[in-house]
C-alpha cells in the first residue's frame, strides 16, 4: 500500500538530540580562588614586597629576589583537568610577573611586563595535597594585580598532546 508518508524527514530538517557534552567549550566550572578581587587583606600568603590594599595586590619592588603572592589549595582534585587562569596587571612600572599553579604543563610560565588582562589555559599534570596558585614577581617588579580567576574548562574532554582550548 502506497501512501504520502513513506519517508519521514525527507527534507532532513529535524535535528536529533545533542550527543556531545560541552561541544562549544563554553562551560566553565566554579571559581577556585577566594578573594581574587583583593577586596580584603585575606586569603593570600604575601612574600616580601607584596601588600593588599585598594582592591589590588601591590608589589613595590623592595623584594631582593623573586617573591610570590600565593593561595594554598587553589586547585582541589585537579589532576588531569584543564583550567582557565585570568588576571589583570595595572599600575605597571617595571619588571615582570607570572601567574601559575603547581604541577602544570610546560609553557604556562609566561612572564608579563605590561598593563593588561591576561588569560592562560593550563593542564594540571599531577596533584599534590596542597596545590598552590603563585603570582611570582621578579626582583624588580613594581605594579598591581587584580581580578585573579581560576576556573575549570574543557569538562568531558580529554585533551591529547598538542591540543588546547583557547
Amino acid at each position: 500500500i502506497l501512501s504520502g508518508d513513506l519517508v519521514q524527514n525527507g527534507s532532513f530538517s529535524q535535528i536529533g538530540a545533542e550527543e556531545v557534552s560541552n561541544g562549544s567549550f563554553s562551560e566553565q566550572g566554579a571559581e577556585q580562588i577566594t578573594n581574587g578581587s583583593f577586596d580584603t587583606d585575606s586569603d593570600w600568603v604575601k612574600g616580601t614586597g607584596w601588600s593588599i590594599s585598594g582592591g589590588n595586590a601591590n608589589c613595590d619592588g623592595t623584594q631582593t629576589s623573586n617573591s610570590s603572592l600565593s593561595q594554598n589549595s587553589a586547585l582541589p582534585n585537579a589532576s588531569g583537568k584543564t583550567y582557565k587562569i585570568s588576571f589583570t596587571i595595572s599600575n605597571y612600572i617595571s619588571g615582570g610577573v607570572q601567574v601559575y599553579p603547581t604541577n602544570t604543563t610546560v609553557g604556562t610560565y609566561i612572564k608579563e611586563t605590561a598593563n593588561g588582562t591576561y588569560t592562560r589555559y593550563v593542564k594540571v599534570t599531577s596533584l599534590t595535597p596542597n596545590d598552590i596558585l603563585y603570582i611570582q614577581a621578579d626582583s624588580n617588579f613594581i605594579g598591581s594585580i587584580d581580578n585573579v580567576s581560576v576556573k575549570e574548562v574543557g569538562q568531558d574532554w580529554d585533551l591529547g598532546t598538542g591540543w588546547s582550548i583557547g
